[in-house]
């Protein structure tokens, strides 16, 4: 009997043998100058750009027809690209937009917006019935009430 793939063996110590016995693939060595290097956008927008091509569609052409890829950096040095370079004084900086200030905790568990929120509802109907009265003493009519 021939049997495809490997056996399994069940072993069954548990979640320790679980957790203790995790088996790792060693990582395979990369050869030098076979991996594709990422492509240089900012090269190829720039070339698309002098040459007219401005629409979507013309810079997606573009970027097609030719593949500029970015240049591989000397390993020995760290050196920043140009996305990841950072204006000076950058860490004393705050970029976006500030967030607003927290609402205090306190004034929710006492329900203050409720009740600010019926106080002016109460108002508002005390002026609509002042309102009304007011517009009902205008008229100058007197209504007759008896049946």
């Amino acid at each position: 009997d021939f049997t495809y793939g490997i056996r399994t063996s069940s072993k069954d110590g548990g979640a320790a043998e679980a957790i203790g016995a995790w088996s790792q693939i060693p990582e395979l060595p990369r050869l030098g100058r076979e991996s594709k290097m990422p492509r240089d956008f900012i090269s190829l927008n720039k070339a698309a750009v002098k040459k007219g091509l401005t629409t979507s569609q013309e810079q997606f052409q573009f970027r097609a027809m030719h593949n500029v890829r970015q240049k591989p950096q000397a390993s020995g040095r760290a050196r920043l690209n140009r996305t990841q370079s950072m204006p000076a004084g950058a860490d004393r900086m705050t970029f976006g937009i500030t967030t607003r200030p927290s609402t205090p905790i306190y004034d929710l568990l006492e329900h203050k917006y409720q009740a600010e929120w019926i106080q002016g509802q109460k108002e508002k109907e005390r002026e609509m019935q002042k309102s009304a009265k007011e517009e009902r003493t205008k008229s100058g009519k007197i209504y007759e009430t008896r049946a």
